[in-house]
């Protein structure tokens, strides 16, 4: 049957347009709406418009309406399709992206701003366990912009050929901070992965990569997480939970160590690229801003029998002394909240300030910059995190603020409550925002810069890599 159609309106209520057919002009039309894949309704087009009479199209009687069910209203952006029924053939003007929600900053030209600046896909494991022989993992994979499908491999096999996937899962709290990506919604999954699959001796390192299903190839070289055997019966003991919450911002303690360790063999790629050398070949480590030592635990653990000397230093006292009742083999100190510190000048051949920079005022920065510069040796390494692209595309911000950011390159502007407990200043601990452009020129004065890693630290920070002079 040849048919033509047209999409009028697709808002926060209403979908609605009209459909028939040259070859029957007074029988109705069936169409189908679609949100993204999800099958919404099969509308009968028969509804009569004065336009479409007067157009000559039968009697009039070809149009449709569609009202868009409060529960869907979610304040993400939908991609709605209107196609001839049974075909996958698509009306004009279909698809339609649409924002189902009341939010008054929410608006196209901010989607379409925030897509283009935001990681091709990303995802993120929220949960990890084992028993016997399996890993069972859950969390979410945003649908990737490009329109390709996504899946997951292990160590660069099909997850399917190493254990069991289910994906995508309905996932409304990752679509309310990812509403510009298109079924968002549709981002979750959980799968269990059987360890013994790769044969009796068990693989030191699992790698978990989220890849475009048809090549497999992963989306981001440096966005896999990593599982070795012993991750979870962990050697040294797991920090309270607080602890954990106030540098981690979650009180899983799986996920602790998943982030911790697959931040270490992470860094250890970078460092290996950069400098050709590997960890144990560094005389001096200062983990600057070490929390209750996620990142710090692990060092310990890949620097065992090394001469290494490891460094911790933070301006959390409670999660200072923690790591010193716990963590055997590094020296911990804390710190003032400004520099300078107690550290001696030119002790430390790599520095790693893991989200530091990320909740400082741009003053205070640059002390701790010079600060760092300070106690760094010549030729040393810096390996600093800070919030760019990836990180504003998980922060609702409003278009005026994503103006004013690219205009200024910093935004310091918010307060960040999470050392409320265990800091006596209120208005010290910010979250703070910078573009590429802003570290290239302005922290190009303390160090030389290396190269800049979008979505680098927990799929989120941007890793900024630097050399002293």
């Amino acid at each position: 049957m040849k048919a033509q159609g047209f999409v009028d309106v697709a808002d926060v209520t209403t979908v609605s347009g009209w459909a028939w057919s040259p070859d029957a002009p007074y029988d109705p039309v069936y169409v189908d709406l679609y949100d993204g894949e999800l099958l919404l309704a099969r509308l009968r087009a028969d509804l009569y418009r004065k336009d479409l009479a007067e157009a000559s199209r039968g009697d009039g009687c070809h149009a449709f309406q569609y009202t868009v069910d409060e529960a869907r209203r979610d304040g993400c952006e939908h991609e709605i399709r209107v196609c001839f029924e049974g075909t996958r053939i698509d009306l004009t003007n279909s698809p339609c992206h649409v924002l189902f929600g009341y939010s008054p900053h929410r608006t196209h030209e901010l989607a379409c701003a925030l897509r283009a600046i935001a990681p091709v896909a990303t995802w993120n494991v929220d949960l990890v366990e084992r028993t016997d022989g399996n890993w069972a993992l859950q969390g979410w994979a945003l649908p990737p912009l490009t329109g390709q499908d996504g899946f997951f491999a292990v160590n660069g096999a099909p997850l399917s050929v190493a254990g069991q996937v289910s994906y995508p899962l309905w996932r409304p709290d990752v679509a309310n901070i990812f509403w510009f990506v298109p079924h968002s919604a549709r981002s979750g999954f959980a799968c269990s992965i059987n360890w013994r699959t790769f044969g009796s001796a068990e693989a030191d390192v699992l790698r978990i990569d989220y890849v475009d299903e048809k090549s497999m190839s992963p989306w981001d070289d440096y966005q896999a997480f990593y599982l070795c055997p012993g991750l979870l019966n962990a050697r040294y003991a797991i920090p309270p939970e607080d602890s954990i919450l106030r540098v981690a911002g979650y009180t899983s303690s799986g996920k602790f160590l998943l982030d911790g360790y697959t931040t270490l063999v992470k860094l250890r790629k970078v460092v290996e690229k950069v400098t050709g050398r590997s960890l144990n070949t560094f005389s001096s480590i200062l983990d600057w801003g070490c929390g209750c030592g996620r990142l710090t635990r692990h060092l310990i653990e890949a620097l065992e029998g090394a001469d290494t000397q490891i460094v911790g230093i933070d301006i959390d006292r409670e999660n200072v002394q923690w790591c010193k009742t716990h963590l055997p083999r590094a020296s911990f100190d804390s710190c003032d909240l400004d520099p300078p510190t107690n550290l001696p000048a030119a002790a430390f051949e790599l520095i790693i300030g893991l989200s530091v920079f990320t909740h400082l005022d741009e003053a205070t920065q640059f002390a701790w910059l010079n600060e760092l510069r300070r106690v760094a040796m010549p030729g040393a390494l810096l390996l600093l995190s800070v919030h760019g692209n990836t990180s504003v595309c998980r922060s609702n911000v409003s278009l005026a603020w994503l103006d004013q950011w690219r205009r200024r390159g910093m935004d310091d502007s918010r307060k960040d409550p999470a050392l409320s407990a265990v800091i006596n200043n209120e208005g010290y601990y910010r979250a703070t925002f910078h573009t590429k452009a802003y570290v290239q020129v302005r922290w190009a004065a303390y160090f030389d810069i290396v190269t800049i890693i979008e979505g680098f630290l927990s799929n989120n920070q941007d890793l900024v890599v630097l050399r002293t002079r």
